[in-house]
C-alpha cells in the first residue's frame, strides 16, 4: 500500500474516523514502518497545539462562507459547455459500434474474407509481382 494512504489514516485516527478494518491495517503497517509511529507522535503534538487555540470569527462568518461556496458551485455548474453530452455519448458510441459491426459484416459478405486486401479492394501481391511493378514503373 502507499504511504500517503497511511498518513491520511493517521490523521483520521486522531479524529476517531477510522473503521475497525482500517485501524487493524494501520496497526500492521506501523509495525512494518517505524517512521509511521514518529509521524503519529508529530500529528498528536499538532493536534494538541491546534486544540488549545481559540478561534474568533466576525459575526456572520458561517453565512458568508456558505454563500460563497454556493456561488462557486453555481459557477462551476454553469461553466460546463455541453452538460448533456455525457449521457448522449453512451448512445452515440453504441450506434457507432453497431455501424462499424455492420460495415465489417458487409465486407465479409461481399468479399468472402476479412483480409486487408478485401477492405481496400486490392489484390494480394507476391514478392515477384511487387518487384517487377517497381522496376518497370516510369
Amino acid at each position: 500500500m502507499k504511504r500517503g494512504k497511511f498518513y491520511r489514516w493517521l490523521w483520521m485516527s486522531e479524529e476517531n474516523a477510522l473503521t475497525e478494518t482500517r485501524k487493524k491495517k494501520l496497526d500492521r503497517a506501523m509495525k512494518k514502518m517505524p517512521d509511521l509511529e514518529k509521524s503519529r507522535r508529530e500529528i498528536r503534538k499538532l493536534s494538541e497545539l491546534l486544540s488549545e487555540r481559540d478561534y474568533h470569527f466576525r459575526p456572520g462568518f458561517v453565512d458568508r462562507t456558505m454563500n460563497r461556496i454556493a456561488s462557486q458551485v453555481i459557477q462551476s455548474q454553469n461553466a460546463e459547455l455541453f452538460p448533456g453530452i455525457a449521457p448522449a455519448f453512451k448512445w452515440i458510441s453504441i450506434a457507432g459500434v453497431a455501424a462499424l459491426f455492420i460495415l465489417v459484416f458487409s465486407f465479409y459478405l461481399s468479399q468472402g474474407s476479412l483480409s486487408i486486401e478485401s477492405f481496400f479492394g486490392t489484390n494480394s501481391f507476391s514478392d515477384d509481382n511487387l518487384i517487377s511493378y517497381l522496376l518497370y514503373q516510369n
